[in-house]
This record gives structure tokens, sequence and C-alpha cells, in this order.
């Protein structure tokens, strides 16, 4: 906010706005009429009988030193930047000299040049909130003033009956309180948790009940304790537009999921095994295809395909045990894992688990084939491509080799195969000899080889 962001009754908004354009247009030609200028602004407005009038202009002329600090001082002006600091603070100091008369004052009054906070109506739309917030985002004031200025603030609103503005700045200063020094106020994460829960049984038939619920139930409850109290909250808090942020979280709790793991070492023609975990659902569909590429932008490959021929479909299902059907009773998701083993032959599959219009997806390439390396000497190095079961070396497998990876963005459907620099063939005893760092792979068909991987030598 800067200078000309000004706060009062329309008369005297313009005028304060008049006056502060005059100067400012005279400190961009001459910053050195700055001080002067301020000085007669100062004796000008400084003495207004209203209250609120004054505050406003301890606002005002507070944020033109601010502001001319930081645009017309050179930093190397420390006793002038210092001096500007001192008035900018001195100013800032006396806007919540009345802060009765600044509840009475409605913002409305002043909306010349007003800038209203989010939550103005909760506090009835006075001007106490509003300077409250200016001076949050303007002010270096400590914590231990912080915490000072928001006590009143909320004192005052509890005496006038303004649950809102109560529950909203009794917050504030809560959080403050976290801030402070040990022996100034300071509260710890659990006394902090109880009062903030106390503040909620105080206002949860008001607006401001859906937020204190909302902070209260996502920052200190583990995941079935969260899901509860919002639960209750939905139920027990007054009306209030923000009851809606609680339903998207409670939702976003509440979204069915299942996830599925591959163990390592998966080979063909062997059971793979597959895991799955399930949040909020008690059956997926696994279906698993032929791997046909990704969706190709200009950015290069991004989601998988799902076209590909399918393999196997079949359904995996989470057993409802005694421990399922007691959640069940308390409202709570049923959760727990579930297996399949699905033995395919060698190629690369993309596998889809879904329900509930969720679903998990992933690829794996399996293969009959795995590569053993063994130093010859320092310079050479022998690469062994035995079968995956047997472990014996495979005579005529190819071992394919590259310097480098195409990048991510060039890598469409096929580029596996494309690019290869230099081939081998294994012999008899499945071996082929090497003397530099590559890329490598073994394949025995179209369908059955390795993923490529890095050989230091």
């Amino acid at each position: 906010m800067g200078i000309l962001n000004v706060f009062g009754q329309k008369d005297f908004a313009s005028q304060l706005k008049a006056s502060l354009e005059t100067v400012e247009k005279e400190a961009d030609k001459d910053p050195d009429t700055f001080k002067a200028n301020m000085e007669r602004m100062e004796k000008e407005w400084g003495e207004r009988k209203n209250p609120v009038e004054r505050s406003v202009v301890h606002a005002m002329l507070g944020s033109a030193y601010k502001q001319m600090k930081w645009t017309a001082i050179s930093d190397f002006d420390e006793e002038t930047r210092d001096a500007y600091d001192a008035k900018r603070d001195e100013h800032f100091g006396h806007v919540l000299d009345d802060v009765e008369a600044l509840a009475d004052a409605k913002a409305s009054t002043y909306d010349v040049l007003l800038r209203k906070g989010k939550d103005s109506d909760l506090y009835g739309g006075d001007m106490l909130s509003v300077m409250m917030d200016f001076l949050d985002e303007h002010a270096s004031r400590s914590y231990k003033q912080q915490a000072a200025d928001a006590e009143r603030a909320w004192t005052l609103y509890r005496e006038r009956g303004n649950l809102n503005g109560y529950g909203l700045m009794k917050w504030k200063w809560l959080k403050v309180r976290r801030e402070l020094e040990q022996g100034d106020g300071y509260i710890s994460y659990d006394e902090y948790k109880d009062a903030l829960y106390q503040l909620l049984q105080e206002v949860q038939k008001e607006e401001i009940g859906a937020d204190l619920a909302l902070e209260y139930g996502d920052r200190f409850l583990a995941r079935d304790e969260g899901i509860l109290f919002l639960k209750w909250a939905l139920d027990h808090v007054g009306s209030s537009r923000r009851k809606g942020d609680l339903q998207r979280v409670l939702n976003q709790k509440l979204r069915p999921r299942v996830r599925m793991y591959i163990g390592s070492g998966v080979m063909a023609n062997k059971p793979c095994k597959m895991d799955f975990s399930f949040w909020n659902c008690e059956r997926t569909t696994l279906t698993i295809r032929k791997y046909v590429g990704r969706k190709m932008t200009k950015d290069g490959p991004d989601e998988i395909l799902l076209t590909g021929d399918v393999v196997d479909r079949r359904e995996v299902t989470l057993a409802i045990d005694s421990v399922n059907q007691e959640r069940k009773a308390k409202g709570l998701p049923v959760e727990g894992s579930a297996k399949t083993e699905v033995t395919l032959p060698a190629g690369r599959y993309v596998y889809v688990a879904e329900g509930l219009n969720q679903k998990t997806v992933g690829e794996v390439t399996l293969t009959t084939l795995r590569i053993i390396e063994a130093d010859k000497d320092e310079q050479t190095c022998r690469l062994y491509v035995v079968d995956n079961e047997t472990g014996r070396p495979v005579q005529g497998a190819k071992v394919q080799f590259r310097k480098k990876l195409p990048e991510t963005k060039e890598r469409s459907f096929g580029w596996e195969s494309r690019g290869i620099e230099r081939e081998l063939v294994t012999g008899k005893d499945g071996m082929v000899e090497i003397t530099d760092d590559l890329y490598i792979r073994a394949v025995r068909s179209d369908e059955d080889y390795t993923d490529w991987s890095r050989h230091y030598n």
C-alpha cells in the first residue's frame, strides 16, 4: 500500500490525498523538499479532533516516511534513513491510540480510498480491523507489541458481543504468542492446541467457527481423528460460506485410493507379485496391456497410452475383516492391502488399477535375461548374458551399446531400438568384452530385452 492509499471520510480523504500528492510530486523532483513538507503536513494534520481521523493521519504519514526511505534515499545516507524509520515508527505507534473510536467507525464511511480486508464483514466492517490489518502489513512491530494490540482488540470485540471479531482477533493473538520469548506470554504447541479448541467451543456457531475447526482438525489431528472431527464440525459449526472449505478438506481426506506396487527382481514367465493398498474403497480392476508408448507433446512424452492390447484383466478385492467392520461402524474409511500374482511372457507392459473414478498407472519390462559384469583387467570388462531362471550363459544374445541416451522429450515409442552405435553377439559362454564407458542392454528377441543401463569401465 503506497502513501496514497489513504483512509478517511470523502472530504477529509480527498484533501489529505491532495496534500500528499503534492509532497510526493515535489519529492520526485527534489528529495530534499520531503523533510520540510512532511513537517508542515504534521503540523497541519496532526491535531485532528476526530480520533479516527487522527489514526488515519498517523497511518498515512507513517506510510509516506516508509515509502520515501525506499524510493528516494541513498543506501549510504544512513542518518536520513534512520530518521525516517524513527518517524515512521512514531506515527505507526499512534494508529491504535483509540481502539474504541476505531471500533465505532464504519470503514464504509472512509471508502474513498479504503482497502478492506478479506474478513472485514466478520468484524462488522469497522475501522479497527482495517487498521489492525494495515499495521500487520506495514509496521515493524515486535511480536510482543502485536500480541498486546491483538489482546486489546479481542477484549473489546468480546465486550461488544461481536463473536466473529472476537474469535478472529483472539486467534491472531494466540498465533503471535507462539513467537514470543519465554516469560513474555509465549505458549507451547500443546497450549496453542488447547486454547484453539477452547476458542472454537466459544464461537462454533459463528461464521468464524468453520475457520477455527479447519485449523484445529487439519493441523493437530491425525488421519482418523481428523476425519471424525471434520465430520463433527460440519454438523456443529454455524452456517458459513466457509463451511465449503471444511467439506473440501474432508473430501480430500476421504478420496478413494488404490496404490499398486510390483516387487523387485520380477522376471518373465515367473509369477510377478503385485501388492495393493486400499483407502476408502474395497475393490479395484487390474488391467495389464502391451506397452505402446506415451502421448507425445511439444515438450516430449507425457502420460502413458492405454490403448495397447489387453493381456490380463482381473478384480482385486480387499477383505473386510473385523477391523474394517469396526471402522465402517465408526464412520471411518476402510483400509488394508491385498495381493495377486500374474505370470507374463517377456515384454513391456502397462498396468492399470482403477475403480471409483481413480486409477494408478505404471509400466514394467519383463525379461528372461540378466547382465553380469566382471573385470578382465584394468582396461577390459567382460559382460555375461545369462538366463534369469537358470543362470546359464545365453548364446546368440545381442549386446547393444550407445554412448548416450536421447533426451526425455525425444523418447518416442521404440526409441530403445533406435540409435544403436555398436552391437556384439554372445558366444557359447554368453560373454562379450568392452573397454569403454557405455550404455548397454541385452536383447534376445523383439520382446525380450533388458532396460538400458550405464556401464562404467
